[in-house]
């Protein structure tokens, strides 16, 4: 009955809490495998379908959905172990410490993700803001072009990071302003 390396569990004298015990492993691995394949499936999705902003956001989703998978799997297992270990826990299953541990974690997931959101949508109003100062530079009328060219130099020289390079972008805008008169 042990051919191949396999067991008959009716032969192999194995107690019933024992087969459980594996079968509740093999589904939970089974599970965690599945989850991340359609986690794996969705970032490539995001990867080769999306751009700009959307893929920028969409991203952001898949951080945040993934960690909070992460967070959610840890909870389960803390409280499985915690039967297992007869930890004393409240009514929750978890340890006091476990409990703001997750909650911690949840809470910083949630602002990472309300920063990065914040943050390309910034981003994207600079580039917008910045192309229109490219166009009216080139395109507008007189005062269009003269304040376009004046708010990109002025960016710039905030940028900069030496006084060297201040002074050089100074002198350019000096030079762009004086052309166009």
């Amino acid at each position: 009955g042990n051919l191949g390396g396999h067991i008959n569990p009716k032969q192999s004298g194995a107690a019933p809490e024992d087969i459980a015990k594996q079968r509740m492993a093999a589904e939970q691995r089974l599970a965690r495998d599945l989850e991340k394949l359609q986690l794996q499936n969705r970032k490539e999705y995001i990867e080769r379908e999306l751009e700009g902003t959307a893929q920028k956001l969409a991203q952001i989703d898949y951080d945040y959905e993934a960690r909070k998978k992460e967070i959610n799997r840890q909870e389960s297992e803390w409280k499985r172990e915690n039967i297992e270990a007869g930890i004393s826990t409240g009514g929750n299953g978890l340890t006091p410490e476990q409990t703001d541990t997750l909650a911690a974690a949840r809470d910083s997931n949630d602002k990472n993700r309300s920063a990065a959101i914040a943050a390309t949508f910034e981003e994207e109003k600079e580039e917008e803001a910045e192309a229109m100062r490219d166009y009216l530079s080139e395109y507008g009328n007189y005062e269009e072009k003269k304040l376009a060219i004046a708010q990109n130099y002025e960016k710039r020289i905030t940028e900069a990071t030496t006084e060297g390079e201040q002074k050089t972008l100074q002198e350019e805008l000096k030079k762009k302003m004086s052309d166009l008169d």
